[in-house]
């Protein structure tokens, strides 16, 4: 009987432990907004961590997406009164801004992390409790390595890590994993805490692998997609203009055909027109020869005249030269005059002797 009754109070135990609100933050789905997956797998721990501290102001430096997404849902959820301030390291801080309850700064996405983080130390609260992400890596390990020098700290060191600490003071709602001896779980708790979260978080990983070739799958549907109906396009485009073009053809061909005599009229009455030129050409080629001829016959005339007027002109000096000495003698000798009738010429003039 007393058997009985401690199985069944072992099995509420168990149904109680998975129905606990507690487990909320533990088991929400994650939001597909990033492409860096390797956060998915951290995220049921940080969603823990981020319930059971209920930070009044949570920074976060250097921060993926898929985890802000994260702490965003999880803050409308759970009715959380946080205030989200995401940083980069180089403008002022917030003046208005609460002392950070929670700090959350990704080592792979910033050059000088220990930097940064030496510059938020003023803002910190003094039971700040820092989640480092990238202690895997060798951005993110010396400065995990000196932040667990001489603190209590507790690491999840799957994909690229995830390091807890609390800097300066433990907050009493996180005692089970950063707590003293004694109020700190024990290793074996700390083992299953540890691998439950693993499963739990690589299960997130891994769907969110699955829906990221979902999404780009289903892009490169729609690419294929487009592509085909923009092939189909073309090639009614190109039918088209085949269409038009073979048709444009029968019609010129159509078109020559009827103007074939026409055409060949044309041709006949182009010859005849160019024969006729030749003709003309030659004509006027021999016009011109006959012109040259003549002008030259005319030259020689004008010569001869020129001539004949000067030895005329000679006679006529020497004929008034001796007209005086004859008519002493009574006898006149009339000048001789090319425009006189040629009866009234006068008659040569015979010497004497």
């Amino acid at each position: 009987m007393n058997a009985g009754s401690n199985q069944t109070s072992t099995a509420s135990c168990s149904f109680s432990v998975l129905s606990t609100p507690d487990l909320n933050a533990a088991f929400l789905p994650p939001s597909p907004a990033g492409e860096d997956l390797a956060t998915y797998a951290h995220l049921p721990l940080l969603a823990t961590v981020f319930l059971a501290r209920k930070p009044r102001c949570a920074a976060f430096i250097a921060t993926a997406p898929s985890v802000l997404a994260h702490v965003h849902t999880l803050i409308a959820t759970q009715d959380l009164d946080t205030r989200v301030l995401i940083l980069d390291g180089t403008a002022p801080f917030p003046p208005s801004a609460e002392p950070i309850d929670l700090l959350h700064l990704d080592a792979t996405r910033i050059e000088d992390s220990a930097s940064v983080l030496e510059w938020l130390k003023p803002h910190l609260a003094p039971d700040a409790v820092l989640l480092l992400h990238g202690t895997e890596t060798a951005a993110g390990s010396p400065l995990w390595k000196s932040l667990t020098a001489k603190g209590v700290h507790f690491l999840f060191p799957h994909e690229e890590g995830l390091g807890i600490v609390a800097p300066l003071s433990t907050p009493p709602a996180l005692h089970p994993l950063l707590g003293p001896e004694g109020i700190r779980l024990d290793p074996s708790a700390l083992g299953r805490l540890r691998a439950r979260c693993a499963q739990l978080g690589l299960f997130w990983a891994k769907t969110a692998r699955l829906n990221a070739n979902d999404a780009q799958q289903t892009a490169l549907r729609q690419q294929q997609h487009a592509l085909e109906l923009s092939l189909t396009e073309t090639r009614l485009a190109l039918s088209n203009t085949e269409e038009r073009a073979a048709l444009g053809t029968h019609h010129a061909a159509a078109a020559h055909t009827d103007a074939s005599p026409e055409i060949a009229r044309l041709k006949v009455e182009l010859a005849l027109a160019n024969s006729h030129i030749a003709t003309v050409q030659q004509n006027l080629s021999a016009t011109r020869d006959w012109i040259a001829t003549t002008t030259r016959t005319i030259d020689e005339h004008n010569q001869h005249l020129t001539t004949f007027r000067q030895e005329l002109a000679s006679q006529n000096e020497e004929t008034q030269t001796i007209g005086p000495h004859s008519a002493t003698r009574g006898e006149s000798f009339p000048a001789f005059s090319p425009d006189a009738p040629a009866g009234q010429q006068p008659k040569p003039f015979l010497s004497s002797r």
